[in-house]
């Protein structure tokens, strides 16, 4: 599943949670509660539960085109052509 969000310039360094926090700095985009910055979205999003027995989502290092159609009709395409 993926969630889009577009937020109105007036919010720009007011936010902070899981759609980062809308600062023009990727680097500390994934700022947990406490402060912390993890290294990868899965272990980020797991710090934003809003119920401790809820169970965390798993580290899945699937191969990136198996995971969007769009994408793997595209790495096809490309793998196909030479180029020079």
């Amino acid at each position: 599943m993926q969630v889009y969000i577009v937020a109105n310039v007036s919010h720009k360094e007011k936010t902070q949670g899981l759609c980062g926090d809308f600062n023009s700095v990727q680097a500390d985009d994934f700022r947990t509660i406490n402060g912390l910055v993890e290294g990868t979205a899965v272990t980020f999003a797991n710090t934003w539960k809003t119920k401790a027995s809820c169970p965390d989502v798993a580290q899945n290092f699937e191969i990136p085109c198996s995971l969007s159609v769009e994408n793997g009709t595209l790495s096809s395409s490309l793998k196909t052509r030479t180029y020079v």
